[in-house]
C-alpha cells in the first residue's frame, strides 16, 4: 500500500497527463460523442436532471447577466441583428396572437389624445407629399364624376320618360 502511494506521488503528473489524454481520445470518436449525447439527454429527461439544469441556467444567467445583455445589445445593433429582429417581429405579428395584440394596442393608441394628434400629424404630412396630393386629386375627380353621373342619370331618365310621353301623346293624337 505504501509502495502504491509512493509510486503515485512520484508519477502524479505523468499519470494525470495520461488519464487526460485517454479521456480526450475517448471523447474524440464519433461513437463516444453519440453515446455521451444520448446519456446526457436521458439524464436531462429525469425530474432531477431538469431541476439541476434549471438551477444551472438561472445561476449562469445571474452570474453573466451583464455580459449577456451587452452581447445581445451589440448583436442587435448590427445590420444582421436588426434584420433578424425584424423577421422575428413580423413572424410574431403574423400569428393570431400577434394580430390580436397589435389590434388591441392600436385601438388603445388611437383612443388616446396623443394617438389622435399623431394620426392627424401623419395625415397632414402624407397629404403634403406628391403621392398624397395625387391620391387626393384622384379621389376628388372620382367623387365629382360619381356625383355628376348620379345627377346626370336621374336627369336623363326624367327627360327620356317625358320624351316617351310626348311621343306617345303624338301617336294618340294622329
Amino acid at each position: 500500500m505504501v509502495k502504491k502511494k509512493e509510486y503515485y506521488q512520484k508519477n502524479k503528473a505523468r499519470i494525470a497527463a495520461k488519464q487526460k489524454e485517454n479521456q480526450r481520445k475517448d471523447r474524440a470518436t464519433p461513437h463516444s460523442k453519440a453515446k455521451k449525447k444520448e446519456y446526457d439527454a436521458q439524464r436531462r429527461a429525469t425530474p432531477h436532471g431538469k431541476a439541476r439544469q434549471k438551477e444551472y441556467n438561472v445561476a449562469y444567467y445571474q452570474k453573466n447577466k451583464a455580459r449577456i445583455v451587452a452581447k445581445r445589445k451589440e448583436y442587435n445593433a448590427t445590420p444582421h441583428g436588426k434584420v433578424k429582429k425584424l423577421e422575428r417581429q413580423l413572424r410574431y405579428l403574423a400569428t393570431p396572437h400577434g394580430k390580436a395584440r397589435k389590434k388591441e394596442y392600436n385601438a388603445k393608441r388611437r383612443a388616446s389624445p396623443h394617438g389622435k394628434a399623431k394620426q392627424k400629424e401623419y395625415e397632414r404630412r402624407y397629404e403634403a407629399t406628391a403621392h398624397g396630393k395625387a391620391r387626393r386629386k384622384e379621389y376628388e375627380r372620382k367623387t365629382s364624376a360619381e356625383d355628376h353621373e348620379r345627377k346626370g342619370a336621374s336627369h336623363l331618365t326624367v327627360r327620356s320618360a317625358s320624351a316617351e310621353d310626348k311621343r306617345g301623346a303624338r301617336r294618340l293624337i294622329r
